[in-house]
């Protein structure tokens, strides 16, 4: 597949415009949500991409083994997500990727996790980067006394958490919005709301597979989460905000080789 320019890990258009995309029965989740995950997953593994045509209605109603009408809502949802486009006379159609909404959480995870688009997996903690980074810079000068209670409680908690994928996941995820909390600038903590599905998925992924293999991993992003915390309340702007972007470069690393080991589908 071509590349898109300013987006080289994601399809350019299709080669086999003639074909039609097949599916499988959504037996197991006869809802739209089964539908949506199966075009996005299948775009994400690169079975189809910009331009080709989706089935018609009655034929996707028929291989899904659901009604039209959780067809059409599909459509719907995927069509606001950007990523299919109603052709008068030719049909649904996959949208052109530079239309796709990178931040759902859904296709953002699903792209990452399929192994084709390794290069958002860098752009995803290089917006972390920028926004996390500068967050923890601004906490260590605006926090308040329950600010700096709520991060060391949370590190606490991550501490007696660590055999506990799903409890130390949550506990990062919180500490993380805890920190652009304790910013005190509401802008930039809704920002980064979007995000809240797919980190806590990706946080997820990695958890996993420390928990599983060692608990060396988890100990380490303990750690990272230690130094952050001690430099807020330390009042230090500048070494907080390197110790964000160390962790986030540890997190980047981390995700990396989660995504190499995991089979493909979502982690919860």
């Amino acid at each position: 597949m071509m590349n898109v320019p300013g987006s080289s890990s994601l399809p350019g258009p299709a080669s086999r415009r003639g074909e039609v995309i097949d599916f499988t029965p959504a037996a197991t989740d006869p809802l739209p949500s089964g539908i949506v995950r199966q075009v996005v997953r299948s775009l994400a593994r690169g079975r189809f991409g910009p331009g080709e045509r989706l089935p018609t209605e009655d034929e996707l109603a028929l291989r899904f083994g659901v009604s039209r009408t959780v067809v059409r809502e599909a459509m719907r949802v995927l069509s606001a997500r950007g990523l299919v486009e109603v052709r008068q006379g030719s049909g649904t159609r996959i949208a052109p990727s530079e239309r796709w909404h990178l931040l759902d959480p859904m296709l953002l995870f699903e792209l990452m996790q399929s192994g084709h688009h390794v290069d958002l997996v860098h752009e995803l903690t290089e917006l972390r980067r920028i926004f996390e980074g500068e967050a923890a810079a601004l906490a260590a000068v605006r926090r308040g006394k329950a600010d700096l209670v709520r991060l060391e409680d949370l590190c606490a908690s991550m501490r007696s958490a660590l055999a506990d994928a799903e409890q130390f996941t949550a506990l990062d995820v919180a500490f993380h919005d805890s920190v652009l909390a304790a910013a005190h600038n509401r802008l930039l903590r809704q920002a980064l709301q979007p995000l809240t599905a797919v980190l806590y998925s990706a946080r997820l992924l990695t958890n996993r597979h420390y928990i599983a293999v060692h608990r060396r991993g988890a100990c380490v992003s303990l750690a990272g989460h230690v130094r952050i915390q001690q430099r807020i309340a330390l009042g230090q702007p500048a070494a907080a905000r390197r110790a964000m972007i160390a962790h986030l470069a540890q997190f980047e690393a981390d995700l990396r080789r989660s995504v190499a080991a995991a089979p493909p589908g979502r982690p919860g």
